[in-house]
């Protein structure tokens, strides 16, 4: 981008500021993500349940071990006809690429000064609170360089172009009422009802048995002599 301020005399000689000609070749960047839903299987689900909100910190550093800096932080909600999407004060405005999960950032700069640093920014998300029934989100970045820094599988955030993946908690979930798994239950619950009656039946009838012999042994008298 190119900008030209100028204005005053057109006498070459005149060097005051209101005949001065700016020119400012800052130039500008875009910065994009990709929000991924996987389920149990570690599949990606194309479906982003309705009224799920999610908050992603966008930053940007210079070089791999300098200091960061906020850019915006956006809470982004599925909506019935797409998505809600809320920044922080000043923040650079994100937009939803229609029909996915892709957000975009225009016109970022592509350079400055972060403390003692200047240089190339290198500008990046993450997702710091959890959504309820995941896992801490995970990253996955294009391979390849951006700067000095170097990504890898491990990295904490999503480069530009990068994805914040959400798996689900696992979750013991079950069977269906009335399903195999419940009639399994009742079948073996019935079966050992079953034995513990017939184990019983069965000393009942042997302790009768020795009670009867016993008493067919006696040739009359008291019973207790």
């Amino acid at each position: 981008m190119v900008v030209h301020v100028t204005g005053g005399s057109e006498d070459p000689e005149d060097t005051s500021a209101a005949a001065a000609v700016f020119t400012n070749n800052r130039e500008v960047t875009p910065f994009e993500f990709t929000k991924e839903w996987r389920n149990d299987s570690d599949e990606v689900v194309n479906s982003w349940r309705e009224n799920v909100a999610i908050t992603v910190l966008v930053q940007r550093k210079i070089g791999p071990n300098g200091a960061s800096e906020n850019v915006g932080t956006y809470t982004i909600t599925k909506i019935t006809d797409g998505f809600s999407i809320v920044a922080s004060d000043g923040a650079p405005t994100l937009t939803n690429t229609v029909g996915t999960f892709t957000f975009k950032m225009e016109g970022l700069p592509k350079e400055g000064t972060i403390g003692a640093s200047s240089g190339q920014y290198i500008y990046y998300a993450t997702e710091p609170d959890p959504v309820p029934d995941y896992k801490e989100a995970s990253y996955s970045n294009p391979s390849g360089t951006e700067g000095s820094v170097i990504w890898t599988p491990s990295d904490k955030f999503a480069v530009n172009g990068g994805k914040i993946i959400n798996r689900p908690v696992e979750s013991y979930e079950l069977p269906n009422t009335g399903g195999p798994g419940t009639s399994l239950i009742y079948l073996l619950g019935i079966a050992l009802i079953v034995l513990a009656g017939g184990g019983y039946m069965l000393k009942t009838k042997k302790l009768l048995i020795a009670g009867s012999k016993n008493g067919h042994g006696r040739k009359g008298g008291d019973p207790m002599g």
